[in-house]
């Protein structure tokens, strides 16, 4: 191979570093990724009348999506082009009766935080046309917080038959009989419809 031909295959590998593009990646945080429960398989619910219902994955979509605006917006990183922040959204319910529970997590780049990272999750609650849906939303900087006004924390909480640890739920209120009940180990672990049926997971 002559010197020319090594000078053209060493300019090419130079353009080649120089376009690839220097990007930060946010992922979300273990502490709002653990309150997405896995529906890899169904799961059942059982009602403090006896009934039951069995909840199925609908959908499941996870990603990394680019953003240069965080950068503008959020103090900058003169070292990247752009950063790359982790969504996922999973979408669980029934048909009969109709239930569907829809969790939305979003990282977005906080310049103020070591990690960079923030994240915001919601958790929305929705029965059949005419009843209010009811939402937890909640925020992840270096600790777990439920921005909800509705929403409460326990320790230790006993829903029907079993005891739940670190439980996060909505109150009852004049506004929404709907209620949500979930834990950092498995998620989603009991609601409430507006017809004032307590459901719980049955292990």
């Amino acid at each position: 191979m002559t010197a020319r031909w090594h000078h053209i295959i060493l300019l090419a590998l130079v353009l080649t570093a120089c376009s690839k593009d220097n990007f930060l990646r946010l992922s979300s945080n273990g502490s709002t990724k653990n309150l997405i429960p896995d529906f890899t398989n169904a799961k059942r619910f059982r009602s403090n009348n006896g009934d039951t219902i069995t909840l199925r994955q609908l959908s499941l979509e996870n990603s990394f999506e680019k953003s240069d605006r965080d950068l503008a917006t959020g103090g900058g990183l003169p070292d990247f082009d752009y950063v790359e922040l982790e969504r996922s959204r999973l979408v669980v319910g029934s048909d009969t009766p109709y239930l569907r529970f829809t969790y939305d997590l979003l990282t977005s780049y906080n310049s103020a935080l070591p990690t960079r990272a923030q994240d915001n999750l919601s958790l929305i609650f929705e029965e059949g046309a005419g009843t209010e849906a009811v939402s937890m939303n909640f925020e992840y900087t270096d600790t777990l917080l439920c921005l909800s006004e509705r929403c409460t924390y326990q320790d230790t909480f006993v829903l029907q038959l079993r005891e739940f640890s670190n439980v996060y739920f909505t109150r009852r209120d004049s506004i929404s009989r709907n209620a949500l009940y979930i834990d950092e180990s498995n998620g989603l672990i009991g609601f409430k419809t507006s017809d004032n049926r307590i459901f719980e997971l049955i292990p």
